[in-house]
């Protein structure tokens, strides 16, 4: 679900995005997805 949010967020990007927000959020997004990836792996292993 997160990596639709992602891409969802990606796609919506504003052309004019000056204030830094869209790219905050879209990093919070993808730290997310890391830190469950690794969550995932560690619980496999």
């Amino acid at each position: 679900a997160l990596e639709k949010k992602i891409e969802k967020l990606r796609a919506s990007k504003p052309a004019h995005d000056f204030t830094g927000v869209y790219e905050m959020e879209l990093l919070e997004l993808e730290d997310e997805l890391q830190a469950k990836k690794k969550r995932l792996q560690e619980e496999k292993a």
